[in-house]
């Protein structure tokens, strides 16, 4: 090192000049080690495992989208609303948002399509399909079609059967009769 101090600058240079070189050789160790390569594939094995468990947990969440003629039989094996074909459950989601809307009309005519669209014998397989008539009567009660609303009220009570709860029953007989008054 130097003494006095008009060998100042030449300390700063030669500590300059140590400090590249350090880093210099600190690299070319890195290099030959191969060091750096050792951790970007650490790190990037490690990415794509999280990656991977978050794809696995979506699909374990949401599942793989049913396909729309998925056979009737398979459905009822599944969970009650996994299994319903996508234009169905298109078709109820809108008529739900629009009955939330406050457009009751229209949120009638969705659930009327989501019936429409339903595989034959779906209904008489899975009985959670039979709650599309009781959206569907809630659209058409509060839009002003009471006949209609009655209509399905009474269709939902038949798809139920024996599972039909007694307030949904006597909710339906209390509201035929009220429309029978007048």
């Amino acid at each position: 090192m130097f003494f006095n101090s008009s060998d100042y600058p030449k300390n700063k240079v030669y500590r300059a000049d140590r400090m590249r070189e350090g880093e210099r050789e600190r690299l070319a160790k890195i290099a030959q080690d191969g060091r750096a390569d050792r951790q970007w594939s650490g790190r990037a094995v490690r990415v794509a495992m999280v990656a991977a468990v978050i794809a696995l947990v979506i699909l374990a969440i949401f599942g793989l989208p049913q396909a729309a003629s998925a056979q009737t039989l398979d459905m009822a094996a599944q969970g009650p609303l996994e299994a319903w074909p996508a234009p169905v459950m298109m078709a109820y989601r809108l008529g739900n948002y629009y009955l939330v809307k406050g457009h009751y009309e229209r949120a009638a005519d969705y659930f009327s399509e989501a019936i429409a669209q339903l595989p034959e014998g779906a209904l008489d397989l899975d009985k959670n399909y039979a709650f599309l008539y009781w959206d569907l009567e809630n659209a058409q009660f509060e839009a002003g079609q009471t006949q209609e609303a009655l209509a399905s009220y009474q269709q939902f009570l038949a798809l139920m059967g024996d599972l039909a709860t007694e307030e949904e029953t006597a909710y339906v007989h209390d509201l035929a009769v009220a429309l029978d008054r007048g």
